[in-house]
């Protein structure tokens, strides 16, 4: 009864259904999927390796094991988007990637993924929610965040930086999450002044 906003990567399209007595603003952050990607890595070997006494492995070793488009298939898979044919197929991609299967679904996905986002009352873009979501909160009127756990560089150690090849190799590899962030980054700069215009 006292929830006044649900915040996280467990938040799913059904959550809001836990308080109906509410009405829901929804509400998504995309992030580029090379940095992302970078960060995933260096947060990764900092929390399941050194953390805990194993040894750090390779970037390509780590990368061989990363589905493709992680993002866009795991927004997918949150928000319950497409039809049964596509669903389908998200359940089972990542066992297509590790057996070495081009999946096939990816237009249907982006696709798909764009209708759904376009009845959110806000979509953004940032690489720098660490500081943006204490401006984001507060324009909500929340002051007390919990404190940031995942900040490379602060809390963890960067073990990796993004080259320019890498990052070419990246958007190679990710190009339907690069598509959604391009299409997503034009609707809402990182100046967050749509955002603004849902209060």
């Amino acid at each position: 009864r006292n929830v006044r906003i649900m915040l996280g990567h467990a938040v799913g399209h059904r959550t809001h259904e836990l308080i109906p007595d509410k009405q829901p603003v929804r509400m998504v952050i995309l992030r580029d999927p090379a940095t992302r990607i970078v960060s995933s890595y260096n947060y990764e070997m900092a929390t399941f390796y050194r953390a805990k006494g194993r040894p750090v492995i390779s970037f390509s070793q780590w990368y061989a094991r990363i589905e493709r488009d992680q993002m866009s298939k795991w927004l997918a898979r949150r928000l319950g988007v497409g039809g049964p044919g596509l669903r389908l197929n998200l359940q089972f991609s990542r066992a297509l990637h590790f057996a070495g299967v081009s999946w096939a679904g990816n237009e249907a996905l982006y696709q798909a993924l764009n209708r759904e986002l376009e009845a959110f009352d806000y979509v953004g873009c940032t690489e720098t929610l660490d500081r943006d979501l204490s401006s984001l909160m507060g324009a909500l009127g929340f002051s007390d965040l919990p404190p940031r756990k995942n900040v490379t560089g602060n809390q963890h150690k960067e073990l990796l930086q993004l080259s320019e090849p890498l990052k070419k190799q990246l958007y190679d590899d990710f190009r339907i999450d690069l598509r959604l962030h391009e299409r997503w980054l034009q609707e809402d700069p990182p100046t967050f002044e749509a955002f603004r215009g849902i209060l």
